[in-house]
């Protein structure tokens, strides 16, 4: 398999890239390509994991061609781009005809129907909450022999100048204007 990390170079994305080189052998991953916008920072992801699978790529998300191409020759996507640029990388991953999921996306549910249409899955969103949080619940339950109610609430327990995209996101999940949020608990849910 062959993984592709666009915005690689991000504090949150290199963590992600650090999992999959620690938990997985060449025989289950062959090529990690990091893209960046950013080249000291991508490079620095290269040179921190030292594992010959791993390749950096300077790439612009907004030249799309060059991305469709690039996302061609993989076989999943992991999109660690901020907020802003989300809809742009899952434009180019639906034409590509690619898998794939984002850390902190929000959008790009209009897509859905044409990811189906090409056979392919793109989970938005799939960073701490709701992502890391649902599997964290789901190890939980599988120790369990029985669980009558999971609740997860979800604080921003996060240092605010870990890195631009920490703020960017914080403070759209936060943003008491936002329509498409929406709050579940155990009484329901409401927008």
């Amino acid at each position: 398999m062959k993984v592709l990390f666009v915005g690689g170079g991000g504090k949150i994305c290199r963590e992600t890239i650090i999992d999959l080189v620690t938990t997985t052998t060449a025989n289950e991953v062959s090529k990690i390509i990091v893209t960046d916008f950013n080249e000291e920072a991508g490079n620095e992801v290269v040179r921190l994991l030292d594992d010959p699978r791993v390749d950096f790529k300077r790439v612009d998300v907004n030249k799309s061609d060059e991305m469709i191409e690039l996302m061609k020759q993989c076989d999943f996507v992991l999109d660690g781009t901020t907020i802003e640029l989300n809809a742009q990388v899952m434009s180019c991953a639906v034409r590509a005809k690619i898998h794939g999921m984002n850390l902190n996306g929000t959008t790009g549910w209009e897509l859905d129907q044409e990811f189906k249409d090409c056979g392919k899955l793109f989970i938005p969103g799939f960073g701490m909450t709701p992502g890391t949080t649902n599997i964290m619940a789901m190890f939980a339950c599988n120790q369990l022999d029985t669980v009558d109610t999971i609740c997860i609430s979800h604080g921003a327990y996060r240092p605010i100048a870990y890195s631009p995209a920490i703020t960017e996101t914080t403070k759209f999940e936060y943003d008491p204007n936002l329509k498409s949020r929406t709050v579940f608990d155990i009484y329901g849910s409401f927008n």
